[in-house]
């Protein structure tokens, strides 16, 4: 494949990371009564290759 096409899809994954536009998972992660809340997209976190 091209190289093109990998620097395409690894923008769309940093896209889809940055718009909160559509998840369907959400972390919390916890340290010294900080609570943070991250949101996912469970097909990134399934991703198999």
């Amino acid at each position: 494949m091209s190289s093109r096409f990998w620097a395409d899809l690894s923008n769309d994954y940093k896209n889809l990371f940055e718009t909160e536009i559509g998840y369907d998972v959400i972390i919390y992660a916890e340290e010294e009564s900080d609570i943070k809340e991250i949101h996912a997209h469970s097909n990134i976190l399934c991703n198999v290759y």
